[in-house]
């Protein structure tokens, strides 16, 4: 699962701030956490780095078949 997670270039993407997306594979790897806590701070965290107030991130397209990946759990 998530194989493919590290061929993408996370440093040339960003979240909708403009700041780089590198924070993106680390927050979907918590999210198969046994933790609760900190599957619920990935998804807060992911929530903001995929959009925020309308606007999406280029990180955003890469990131939904990691997302999708994971709902086969």
């Amino acid at each position: 699962m998530l194989e493919k997670l590290d061929d993408i270039q996370w440093d040339q993407l960003h979240e909708p701030y403009g700041q780089p997306a590198t924070y993106i594979p680390h927050g979907i790897r918590k999210l198969l956490s046994h933790n609760q806590e900190e599957r619920k701070k990935a998804k807060y965290n992911l929530s903001w780095a995929l959009e925020s107030l309308g606007v999406l991130g280029t990180a955003t397209p890469a990131t939904i078949p990691f997302l999708i990946e994971l709902l086969d759990c």
